[in-house]
């Protein structure tokens, strides 16, 4: 098995720009790009499906401000 690095969830919508807020729903997807796995995270509001190409997508939600995201 390979190890990946995969990054914790973004503070912003990667459609919009727009602020994620603690506890808001996001969806998270991971594409390859240049050879590494890239997470996107989606307000769910602008979540329109996976994007095309996607390895795999989740929903969640923004950890609590006083979380550290990973």
């Amino acid at each position: 098995m390979t190890p990946y690095q995969i990054s914790g969830p973004a503070r912003s919508c990667c459609r919009t720009g727009r602020e994620l807020k603690p506890g808001e729903k996001i969806f998270s997807a991971l594409s390859e790009r240049d050879g590494q796995l890239v997470r996107d995270d989606f307000a769910a509001d602008a979540w329109n499906g996976p994007p095309e190409n996607v390895v795999a997508f989740w929903a969640g939600r923004i950890p609590a401000s006083d979380r550290p995201v990973q």
